[in-house]
């Protein structure tokens, strides 16, 4: 599953779902790196390593990373993504000169 677009207060930003299947597209994506997390008695975990302006940030299966307008990445938690970004498969357009005016649907 590849990156999709979404709407941050009427800016479209694009983002992608972490899963154990996208994990090394996702690091492609944002210049990243895949790693592992290794415990004893539990399973290992894979996770996203997001480059950063001045540190680097981690990214887990179930977490969205998110291309700002700037082109910085951003990991968020789905919950929180959720409550700040809107599918732009939701909103549509109506009377707007070019594309119509903007309807969350």
């Amino acid at each position: 599953m590849g990156a999709r677009r979404y709407w941050e207060r009427r800016t479209p930003i694009e983002a992608m779902l972490l899963t154990n299947e996208n994990m090394k597209e996702a690091a492609k994506w944002c210049g990243g790196e895949v790693d592992t997390f290794k415990r004893q008695y539990l399973p290992a975990t894979s996770y996203l390593i997001v480059p950063g302006i001045s540190t680097r940030t981690h990214a887990y299966v179930g977490h969205y990373l998110v291309r700002e307008v700037d082109g910085i990445f951003h990991p968020f938690d789905k919950d929180s993504f959720e409550k700040l970004y809107e599918s732009m498969s939701s909103i549509r357009y109506t009377n707007h000169p070019e594309k119509g005016d903007l309807d969350v649907a």
